[in-house]
């Protein structure tokens, strides 16, 4: 069983909104799960339908067993984090932190250690007495964390509280918040629009369009094996490279060029003479010298359009069939805007979807 299970859930505004289109969902204990998809997807919704916030339109809500819809929100045993910190202007640190507690008339002495022991791990001992506008955004923000962790409750509910942040304090805070589940053990429930926040802090990612479930697996899963078109262009920076090509016999046929069809797609009959997407990650080209002379018959040469010095790598822009394609080169190669480059693809790791309805071809 589950320790937390999201079934047949749904959410409808009025008669005709539909936000939640039969979610299911199984999490287990500990873990950090990623709710990530564009604005107005419903990831919000969720979260609040969790918390106790929204009204359950129709499913299931369990936790350990237990049926939760109608449970109020209070006693639900979850701490909320928001993007905006909510945080009171006119009570301090120490105050903000301790509010929660107050309200359940928690003894003085309780609410002095736990608000000492979470300010201690939050690094916020020395800004106690302080009020929030004396703090950085990410002192903010770790007071907003400080408020829920002291709640001592069992699941935290995130709703994107980094997206207020500058780069360089979300990479900060993106640790601290990961270090922070591991050490208090909880069940965490993560919205983001941010693909490199749900790519490196979750456990597993729950990819959402419309109200409906795209794919949940884990990052690496995500990356390499997408169910289908939307979840491959939204995972992945540079976007992957999508091909139009057609499905002739044994043969992939883009442009004027023609490739086997991998071993590893097996189900390409009903596609035959029909038009598809090829996918392809930036990083599955070659145009090391070497590689190209012992694949001569694969090599294809396109004229540079852009390129962006990543530190270690470019990434190159390039021109085939009429539209550009994103290619990851080592930084000790050298290339200037107008150049042709010569590469090959690893059409082992070639993905191919069907052009009408965006399914993966496997």
């Amino acid at each position: 069983m589950a320790y937390i299970e999201l079934n047949n859930i749904y959410k409808v505004y009025g008669d005709k909104v539909l936000a939640i289109n039969d979610f299911n969902l199984h999490i287990e204990e500990n873990e950090f799960i990623a709710l990530i998809g564009p604005s107005g997807c419903g990831k919000s919704t969720l979260l609040r339908m969790i918390s106790g916030l929204e009204d359950i339109s129709d499913g299931d809500f369990m936790i350990k067993g237990k049926r939760i819809n109608n449970i109020h929100a209070k006693d639900r045993d979850m701490a909320m984090v928001f993007q905006n910190y909510a945080l009171y202007p006119h009570l301090s640190v120490y105050d903000n932190i301790a509010f929660g507690l107050k309200l359940r008339k928690t003894s003085k002495q309780i609410i002095k250690q736990k608000v000492h022991e979470v300010a201690a791990i939050l690094g916020l001992s020395d800004y106690l007495e302080k009020k929030p506008n004396e703090l950085s955004g990410g002192q903010r923000q770790r007071v907003a964390l400080g408020r829920a962790m002291v709640q001592d409750s069992n699941i935290f509910l995130m709703d994107e509280p980094l997206s207020n942040l500058d780069a360089k304090l979300r990479n900060k805070m993106r640790v601290e918040i990961l270090k922070l589940h591991k050490q208090l053990g909880v069940t965490t429930i993560y919205v983001t629009h941010d693909q490199v926040e749900a790519m490196t802090m979750a456990d597993r990612i729950v990819v959402m369009n419309k109200g409906v479930i795209q794919q949940v697996g884990t990052p690496t899963e995500l990356y390499n094996d997408p169910n289908n078109l939307f979840v491959a262009t939204f995972i992945g920076e540079p976007e992957i490279n999508l091909i139009k090509a057609k499905i002739e016999k044994d043969n992939i046929i883009f442009g004027e060029h023609t490739v086997s069809i991998p071993k590893v797609i097996k189900n390409v009959d009903q596609y035959q003479g029909k038009e598809v997407y090829m996918g392809i990650r930036a990083e599955n080209f070659r145009t090391e010298g070497v590689y190209l002379e012992a694949h001569s018959n694969e090599v294809i040469t396109s004229n540079i359009q852009l390129i962006e010095m990543r530190g270690d790598h470019f990434i190159v822009v390039a021109e085939i069939d009429n539209q550009n394609i994103y290619l990851k080169v080592p930084a000790n190669q050298k290339y200037a805007l107008g150049d042709n480059i010569s590469y090959v693809v690893n059409y082992n790791k070639l993905l191919l979807f069907d052009a009408d309805t965006g399914e993966r071809i496997r």
